[in-house]
């Protein structure tokens, strides 16, 4: 077994996108070096470091940039997160689960992150007019339930997604190749229509609740999550 691993190991290529906002990005990158991924800095700030990408959209701009910018030759294992995770205890809880535990995705499809459970009433209602005293670019389509039906997929019962939180996620390219380029397309110019500058949209946060199912288009055989801490998924 341990022979089977140390092969799969080597035979992986492996990602971690990390969006970077002037944080300490430089202990999550030997994090993520140690366990074998190649890193690549997406740049919202003026500093020269990393990609240059606009600073709008938050970080879901710099996810769908990402695999629109790829989508031919994405990596076997894709890890998104963002530069502020050590200033969060529940952050540091996913970042290092999903780093201890992605290797369950060698040999099959998925996606894992720290905690992932089914939508609740308030996040179904999720609208959100300010954020941190910036007040944001509105949805052209609110609430959330009705914006997942629109942008992401109609044919999942609002009350039925999953959901995680906190945007640290990594899961396999397949998932990513479920949907069409032209899709991610669409997704980027919804975020450059509803962002002018930095953290100032509300379409990020809708996001954050829809990336589960974005990807896994629901289906909990491909969710992984600290089932220790958290048991199974809620039905």
């Amino acid at each position: 077994m341990f022979i089977n691993n140390y092969l799969l190991d080597k035979a992986m290529r492996k990602k971690a996108i990390i969006s970077y906002f002037e944080g300490d990005y430089k202990k999550i990158q030997r994090k993520c070096i140690d366990y074998g991924f190649e890193v690549e800095i997406y740049n919202n700030s003026e500093s020269n470091i990393g990609k240059k990408v606009k600073n709008i959209g938050v970080d879901a701009y710099d996810k769908f940039f990402y695999i629109v910018e790829n989508y031919n030759e994405l990596p076997n294992i894709i890890l998104f997160l963002t530069d502020n995770i050590y200033k969060c205890q529940k952050k540091i809880r996913r970042f290092e689960y999903i780093l201890e535990n992605h290797y369950l995705l060698y040999d099959r499809p998925g996606i894992i992150t720290g905690h992932i459970s089914k939508i609740n009433e308030q996040d179904l209602n999720f609208k959100i007019n300010e954020y941190k005293n910036i007040t944001l670019v509105k949805s052209t389509i609110r609430p959330f339930h009705k914006w997942f039906n629109h942008f992401i997929n109609g044919s999942i019962n609002p009350s039925e997604i999953y959901i995680c939180k906190k945007s640290i996620f990594a899961l396999t390219n397949d998932l990513i190749h479920t949907h069409s380029k032209d899709f991610y397309l669409k997704l980027l110019k919804h975020i450059e229509e509803h962002s002018f500058f930095g953290h100032d949209s509300e379409v990020p946060h809708y996001f954050e609740r829809s990336y589960i199912s974005l990807f896994s288009k629901n289906d909990p055989k491909l969710l992984y999550h600290d089932f220790r801490r958290y048991k199974n998924f809620k039905k």
